[in-house]
């Protein structure tokens, strides 16, 4: 029988400087005016945060849109709002992070997110840039995000009458630190089988941290 032993070699690479340019919570929108979307009605009944929230009642318009954005969001993780439905009635709905190409003339290029309410009252949402939010044909890349949507038509949706949105709080967040698996490495020592695993962590903070390193479960 052969035993298996992993040794994982950790990397610190200190990048702070690059990142301590930009906040690590950027606003994309609070709603206390003046409005930027379109298609959205600034309302103070019933904010999640601050003064006042937008609402959205998509048999009226379909399309929720800010151009006034920020462009480049290379910088961060994730995309993050609060949204409230005063029921839960199944509307499916898609967010649209534009980013055209160009170059490219297969057709749209954007990030997307489908989802659908199934939930009433207010609910955070924390989606994860390139993950949860994912890219559709050749989009230039988050560096460059011409508009922020969300769209209750196209994708074989339709807007339901009796949908009506509150959308509050929408974010841009980093996280203090990033992971990355860099090498992996298979070797024979006698009877043992060694893999080695290289992890790079990236500070990206603009303050000195430690990272310690765990291994949990048998191998």
């Amino acid at each position: 029988m052969t035993r298996a032993t992993v040794v994982a070699a950790l990397a610190l690479v200190a990048s702070a400087c690059v990142f301590a340019q930009q906040p690590a919570v950027l606003m994309i929108e609070d709603f206390e005016g003046p409005e930027t979307w379109g298609g959205v009605t600034l309302d103070g009944t019933d904010p999640r945060e601050g003064e006042s929230c937008g609402v959205w009642i998509p048999k009226s318009t379909s399309t929720l849109r800010d151009e006034s954005i920020p462009h480049d969001w290379s910088g961060y993780d994730v995309l993050s709002f609060w949204l409230h439905s005063e029921k839960a009635n199944g509307q499916r709905l898609t967010l649209v992070c534009n980013s055209e190409n160009e170059a490219d003339d297969s057709g749209w290029d954007y990030f997307f997110y489908h989802f659908e309410v199934d939930w009433s009252g207010w609910k955070l949402f924390s989606l994860r840039l390139g993950e949860d939010i994912r890219g559709t044909r050749k989009p230039i890349g988050w560096n460059q995000i011409d508009y922020l949507s969300f769209n209750s038509g196209g994708w074989d949706h339709h807007a339901l009458e009796d949908t009506v949105l509150r959308l509050d709080a929408v974010m841009l967040v980093r996280e203090p630190a990033a992971l990355r698996q860099s090498e992996r490495r298979v070797s024979s020592e006698g009877d043992a089988l060694v893999v080695t695993i290289e992890f790079e962590v990236t500070n990206r903070t603009d303050e000195a941290r430690a990272f310690p390193l765990r291994i949990e479960g048998e191998f």
